[in-house]
């Protein structure tokens, strides 16, 4: 093996393993958002089962209000959830495509068929980036879903309960 095609094979896998180094730091970011989510999830369940019990004693039609609030909340965070697992799951998939584009590449010293399989990790990588990236932003646009659901319950509750308009007491 010469010294120009050491060279070549060190200089291609800087690209594949640059985007592996930046997708790690991603997954991280999106392992971090799920834990958090999973555990505002067991909150809003644990207060759900609170609000549920205090009916059975009270059966204050409040509680059972509260309670169905809680779940319909939790409900629009398990989706965003959801599509969080699905971006970690191609950002892996992305991982795993370029670990192999560079281990093709080695190969590809010895035996030229293998920069073909080499190349079609590496895309097989990008499209799957491509993909996280999409199911990422679909996850984002869902962000507020559940605080506007909070906030129209809550303003419903308010007028049911106290008689409090949306705009508030006049002073």
């Amino acid at each position: 093996m010469t010294d120009e095609t050491i060279i070549g094979i060190i200089t291609s896998n800087v690209s594949p393993a640059g985007m592996i180094a930046g997708n790690a730091l991603l997954i991280l970011a999106f392992f971090s958002r799920q834990v958090s989510l999973n555990a505002h999830l067991r909150e809003l369940h644990k207060e759900a089962l609170h609000h549920a019990e205090l009916y059975k004693e009270t059966k204050a039609k409040y509680q059972a209000e509260r309670a169905a609030l809680c779940m319909r909340q939790a409900k629009a965070i398990y989706s965003r959830a959801s599509l969080i697992r699905w971006t970690l799951g191609f950002q892996m998939i992305s991982i795993a495509s370029w670990v192999a584009a560079i281990a093709a590449l080695g190969v590809a010293a010895f035996y030229r068929g293998a920069l073909g399989a080499s190349v079609g990790c590496f895309f097989t990588g990008i499209i799957s980036l491509f993909i996280s990236a999409v199911f990422a932003v679909v996850s984002t646009l869902r962000v507020l879903k559940p605080i506007e659901h909070e906030h129209a319950d809550t303003e419903k509750l308010l007028a049911r309960i106290a008689n409090i308009p949306v705009g508030g007491l006049e002073e």
